[in-house]
């Protein structure tokens, strides 16, 4: 679960889930996690509502709506920070567009001229590869 790993290693985590259920789990699992905010935003205006001048190191897009994530996550990278953007290999369906989401990302990585890269991977218990974008320094491997 990646919200409390990033939570047992960083200063201070927010997490914004869509689904009640995986909330739940979630929250059972940062119970002694202090630096770990946890959202439950169920429609589209309040998963994406961030306060204006929020800035992050880190930005990770793995769950709904992708391609508007990608939109606000150019709005909110503090300067040096990354944005990882999951499953870019896959087609559009609940996760929103990430055919849409990968082009946003590259073309703002592009503008400012931050390094970007595709990784290709094995996904955690799945028996097959997918692909990520990862914009800023520093990518794995």
């Amino acid at each position: 679960m990646p919200t409390a790993w990033y939570a047992a290693r960083a200063g201070k985590v927010l997490s914004i889930e869509r689904d009640a259920e995986w909330f739940a789990e979630v929250s059972s699992r940062l119970t002694n996690l202090k630096n770990a905010e946890l959202r439950l935003r169920a429609s589209r205006e309040a998963y994406l509502a961030i306060e204006d001048d929020r800035q992050f190191d880190l930005i990770m897009i793995d769950g709904a709506w992708r391609d508007d994530c990608a939109q606000l996550a150019t709005q909110h990278l503090a300067p040096g920070g990354v944005i990882y953007c999951d499953n870019t290999d896959k087609q559009s369906g609940t996760s929103g567009d990430l055919t849409e989401a990968r082009r946003l990302l590259i073309a703002f990585a592009e503008e400012r001229n931050l390094p970007w890269t595709e990784i290709t991977d094995f996904a955690p218990t799945q028996f097959f590869v997918e692909r990520a974008l990862w914009i800023g320094p520093n990518p794995p491997g």
